[in-house]
């Protein structure tokens, strides 16, 4: 289970996201989300580690958040994740069929 953290405003379809552990107790309190095509994983870091969104020396991903019908992004609306790193043709796709819930797909 993942959710946005440090946003104190709302999130708008276009917004630039990274996915945080829900967890709130060590050692998974500080992991986020980041993911290749074949699979995802939550890896260590700290806000200080992000170097670029978009390079392979950040921990994490950053993900574009984009809401079927646009606009103010509310609880219960269908959204898509698009890594910034590999471009908007990828999409964060999770599924319960196999033994890797989730992954890039393009």
């Amino acid at each position: 289970m993942f959710f946005y953290q440090g946003h104190n405003s709302l999130i708008n379809s276009g917004d630039n996201i990274t996915l945080w552990s829900a967890f709130t107790r060590a050692p998974y309190s500080t992991k986020r989300l980041k993911c290749t095509r074949d699979s995802c994983e939550l890896t260590n870091c700290r806000s200080s580690d992000i170097v670029n969104p978009t390079g392979s020396a950040s921990c994490s991903m950053t993900f574009t958040i984009r809401a079927k019908d646009g606009g103010v992004i509310n609880s219960g609306d269908t959204v898509s994740l698009s890594p910034i790193k590999y471009g908007p043709g990828f999409l964060l796709c999770c599924d319960n069929s196999s033994r890797t819930k989730c992954h890039l797909k393009s």
